[in-house]
């Protein structure tokens, strides 16, 4: 994405971003099954919600945009 230029420039943000999936989910191997599952619930959660900012910034393009549903 920084090469396409999509937003500028944003370097460690995006980074940052891009790796915190994986951070939240190796973090919670150590835990107890109900506590980790209630972590990465709540990591999810919030990255959701970081990368719909992100996104509506024009930091990258939606990927949901795409998605459609067909029954």
């Amino acid at each position: 994405m920084e090469f396409s230029g999509m937003g500028g420039y944003k370097g460690y943000p995006r980074l940052f971003l891009g790796i915190s999936p994986a951070v939240v989910a190796w973090s919670t191997i150590t835990l107890q099954p109900t506590f980790a599952l209630l972590w990465q619930w709540l990591g999810f959660t919030a990255l959701w919600y970081a990368d719909n900012k992100v996104t509506a910034a024009g930091w990258s393009k939606s990927l949901v945009a795409g998605i459609t549903v067909t029954s």
